[in-house]
């Protein structure tokens, strides 16, 4: 009768043996292994900081104005939300679109407001651009606003003047006061 127990029925038994430790050693180990996560601290007064933000305003199943900004700082005690280069889409289905960008805004949730500041620039697709420094989108009547400076761009012809207001449904725009109006040399 052979030995059970020889070095040639042994050695595999103890390979067997040895892999299973191993495999049980590294997977009780496997938890260790994980990345840290690495989160930012947040600012004081912020609840909420979202990257890449895309909001979208809908009325009676009609989108009317889209908000995308690359950072987000939403407070509860301010119901304010900052933003960071923020690019703001108002829709309209028989007049085309209109581009607003900022470096800097905020959102107002509870007024339906957006605040834009720091090289304010609306475009619309018809050839018209507006720059300013500060401008508010109010929703209840869906207008744009400022009291600073603006100058005017639409082909070839350069308005400038103080304080402004946008209807953005019919894309009627009104400069309150030191209006100059620039007309090409073609135009003269």
């Amino acid at each position: 009768m052979a030995h059970w127990y020889s070095a040639r029925n042994l050695l595999p038994l103890v390979l067997v043996t040895a892999a299973s430790l191993l495999s049980v050693f590294a997977l009780r180990s496997y938890h260790d292994w994980d990345p840290s996560v690495n989160l930012r601290p947040l600012p004081e007064n912020v609840d909420l900081a979202l990257e890449d933000l895309v909001y979208t305003k809908n009325r009676d199943g009609r989108r009317l104005w889209v908000l995308e900004a690359r950072g987000a700082d939403h407070s509860l005690a301010e119901a304010a939300t900052r933003l960071a280069n923020l690019r703001m889409v108002f829709f309209d289905p028989k007049l085309g679109e209109s581009v607003l960008t900022a470096d800097q805004g905020e959102f107002l949730p509870r007024e339906d407001r957006v605040r834009v500041r720091a090289n304010v620039v609306l475009t619309d697709g018809r050839g018209t651009t507006v720059r300013t420094t500060t401008l508010e989108y109010v929703d209840a009547d869906r207008s744009l606003r400022t009291d600073d400076p603006v100058t005017i761009l639409s082909h070839g012809l350069t308005v400038t003047g103080t304080g402004l207001r946008i209807d953005t449904e019919r894309r009627r725009i009104t400069v309150h006061g030191r209006v100059r109006a620039l007309l090409p040399a073609s135009a003269r």
